[in-house]
């Protein structure tokens, strides 16, 4: 857990960054905005779209790259504008959303006990990652496309899939994510390319 120096920044519903800035970068970071970039509006008045932001006139003052060859991006930045959470600092978040009615007693005490319980059976009982002895993991193209309805395979078939790091070509698989199997899906976005900003 982390927390952010200063006033706490805002996570602005919807809006997505497009990467149209990023050499076509596809990871759809969320957008997020700082108190003093904010204007509360009433409710009575209408909420626009976040589709309809004039861009072309506040694109000139982001900054997108550091030099011609590396890239700006907020979510790289986290780190740097964050600082790990004390351990009193957890027990004051824990205490205010109790008092502030978020969450009750026992619902604190599950979010404390819960990962203290996952770590102990990573540890002393079964990894947390799914582990297969593969050398190469398989790679299959199905062109998936936006909008297609999609089924989450069965835990044979996934696990047919990862290497001896619990990965298919760098990306990890947990049991957590054992909950999907067999659920249908819609497809939100195709990811093709991502930017590391650190590198360009």
């Amino acid at each position: 857990m982390r927390e952010f120096y200063g006033d706490p920044l805002w996570v602005i519903d919807g809006l997505r960054c497009s990467g149209n800035d990023h050499d076509g970068c596809q990871r759809g970071c969320l957008i997020l905005g700082k108190s003093e970039w904010l204007t509360k509006l009433s409710t009575g008045r209408p909420m626009g779209s976040p589709s309809v932001v004039n861009t072309v006139a506040i694109s000139p003052a982001l900054k997108t790259k550091v030099n011609p060859d590396r890239y700006f991006c907020q979510s790289t930045e986290l780190v740097r504008v964050t600082k790990p959470l004390s351990l009193s600092g957890r027990i004051r978040v824990c205490f205010s959303e109790v008092v502030s009615g978020d969450v009750g007693v026992l619902a604190v005490l599950e979010r404390i006990i819960t990962p203290i319980f996952w770590k102990a059976m990573d540890m002393f009982v079964r990894p947390r990652y799914v582990i297969r002895p593969l050398d190469k993991t398989p790679l299959t193209k199905t062109d998936l496309k936006s909008r297609e309805l999609v089924e989450v395979k069965s835990a044979d078939e996934l696990e047919q899939t990862l290497n001896r790091k619990g990965c298919n070509r760098g990306l990890r698989y947990d049991h957590g994510l054992n909950q999907f199997y067999g659920t249908r899906h819609r497809v939100r976005d195709r990811l093709d390319r991502i930017i590391i900003e650190s590198t360009g």
